[in-house]
């Protein structure tokens, strides 16, 4: 180890003036020179460890810290913000967790020399071993969500009270609005969930289903996206705007339906999204007004389509309620498993649904595709068809989503859930 001393460095300082100077009769004159200074310096560590780490409740947990030091000081680490079930020795932490959720901390490494750093970890509990997730994500199936696409676009038949049909146009004020929205109720109950419709308007219709939480059933965590599309002339079929984000919405329902859950899930689908979000504000309003306790929404928005094969994805976040917190566990799906997707989060308010749950202090935040011009031209138009998704990259971002829904509500079993009704919109909203 090298001595403090050893690492005192020498800075030579010249200073390039001439000058003359007359004083008391005698004559001065002041040439360049040099000044050496010697000033100590020190490099503070570089923590090495991991910013993020994961535990399961009831089960042993450890975290150890490392650095490395530019001088070859000795490193110690200190450990604050704990909570009570974590306990630090020397350069680890350990205990048992007794509770799900994110639990961040700080740790600080010093070099006795005046150096240091310090850095949060987020710990994240899940509720059971994560091979139930690789069961989950691994269950998104790709030919099951582009089946529910081609069904919304009228490509495939459906079922309707035993009969076939097709859907066309998908524009709120058509039939093809109203067919669809029937429908897809229709798709949720056959899943063995309490299915209903929520008329916030005339001719406007929110399909959603229940599946009740088995320890928080008061307690509401909301997949959704908006099924109806543009423009009123028909000439779009809507298929990344967003047919990608329902079918991604029945895919979970399908998956998590078969498991138990601490927390109710909704599986919502908005009318007139592309009218004004009067779909998931007249949810989020009369939400409001009834008392619902929604713990945060997941809402899809275009979501099959990637520039270039970049996998960039867009997470929206705010710092309303849990908004952070579930885009911490978006990510921390993402990377735990394998997803490949580069996340680009940020804090903004467009207008996309899930802003409607921001407006009524309700945590959401929001999945879709990075605009760029390319993309804005087939906005809207007939153009915009299956055969522009990037399927790979879709079937990630349908993964990502059903994986972080099972984190939030807190897969326990893989029991088929009680049928239950779970908390219902049963008031009448304010205005």
């Amino acid at each position: 180890m090298r001595t403090p001393q050893a690492r005192r460095r020498q800075f030579t300082f010249r200073i390039n003036r001439s000058m003359t100077v007359i004083a008391m009769g005698y004559l001065f004159w002041f040439q360049s020179c040099d000044i050496t200074q010697s000033i100590d310096s020190n490099s503070p560590p570089e923590l090495t460890s991991s910013q993020v780490a994961y535990a399961i409740v009831n089960e042993p947990f450890t975290y150890t810290a490392s650095a490395k030091d530019q001088d070859d000081d000795p490193v110690e680490f200190t450990y604050s913000q704990l909570p009570p079930w974590l306990k630090a020795e020397g350069n680890t932490v350990s205990g048992v967790p007794t509770v799900t959720g994110n639990t961040p901390f700080m740790v600080t490494a010093n070099d006795g020399q005046g150096g240091q750093v310090s850095q949060t970890v987020k710990v994240f509990v899940s509720a059971s071993d994560t091979t139930v997730f690789d069961d989950i994500i691994a269950a998104v199936k790709l030919d099951s969500l582009l089946r529910t696409v081609g069904q919304l676009l009228g490509t495939e038949w459906i079922m309707i009270d035993g009969t076939s049909s097709v859907i066309h146009a998908r524009y709120w004020e058509f039939f093809g609005a109203l067919l669809a929205g029937k429908w897809l109720r229709e798709r949720l109950e056959g899943f063995g969930l309490l299915a209903n419709m929520q008329n916030y308007m005339e001719k406007g219709n929110n399909p959603y289903a229940i599946q009740p939480g088995v320890e928080f059933p008061d307690s509401i965590y909301i997949v959704s996206a908006h099924y109806d599309c543009l423009p009123a002339n028909r000439s779009s079929p809507g298929a990344n705007d967003n047919a990608s984000g329902v079918a991604a919405v029945v895919e979970a329902a399908r998956i998590l339906s078969q498991y138990q859950t601490r927390y109710t899930i909704f599986y919502a689908l908005w009318d007139m999204g592309e009218y004004g979000r009067r779909g998931s504000k007249g949810f989020a309003r009369q939400a409001r007004s009834c008392g619902l306790h929604i713990a945060g929404v997941i809402d899809l928005d275009m979501i099959a389509w990637s520039q270039q094969g970049t996998k960039n994805l867009m997470l929206h976040s705010s710092a309303v309620r849990n908004s952070d917190y579930m885009a911490d566990i978006i990510q921390y799906v993402n990377e735990r498993f394998g997803l490949g997707l580069n996340l680009l989060e940020t804090h903004d308010s467009p207008q996309l649904d899930f802003a409607s749950f921001w407006q009524y202090d309700y945590g959401a935040v929001g999945l879709n595709q990075v605009s760029t011009a390319y993309y804005e031209d087939l906005l809207h138009t007939q153009a915009d068809t299956i055969d522009k998704f990037d399927l790979p990259f879709y079937h990630s971002v349908a993964r990502l989503a059903t994986g972080s829904l099972a984190h939030l509500a807190q897969v326990v079993d893989t029991a088929v859930p009680a049928k239950g009704i779970g908390p219902i919109l049963g008031c009448t909203p304010t205005r």
